[in-house]
Order: structure tokens, then sequence, then C-alpha cells
């Protein structure tokens, strides 16, 4: 990807106010699928679902 191109997208992403859940981290990884010609695979786990000795926040 070409040095503008980059900068671009970085600044894309700088402006989105994100965490590991929610619209913004989605908002993102939307953002990253058109920059590379889509085929990022996604997978959604529900609020709350355990996972080894973690649980999945709320969003």
């Amino acid at each position: 990807m070409e040095q503008n191109r980059m900068y671009k997208l970085i600044s894309k992403l700088y402006k989105i106010p994100r965490s590991i859940t929610g619209d913004g981290f989605r908002d993102s990884l939307d953002i990253i699928d058109k920059a590379i010609g889509g085929g990022l695979e996604r997978f959604s786990i529900p609020s709350g679902t355990q996972v080894y000795d973690w649980r999945v926040p709320p969003e």
C-alpha cells in the first residue's frame, strides 16, 4: 500500500472512538476490510459468554 493511501487510512481510523467491543470497533473493521479488498473474516460472540476464565463484557 502506497504511503499516501496508508496515511489516509490511518487518518480515518484514528478519529473513530473504539474499544474491544462496540460500534467503533466494527466500523474500524469495515474500513480495514474495504482497504484490503474484502475477505476479512469476523466472528461475533454474545455478551456474557464464558470463554475459559473470562466472560465477554457487555457493549
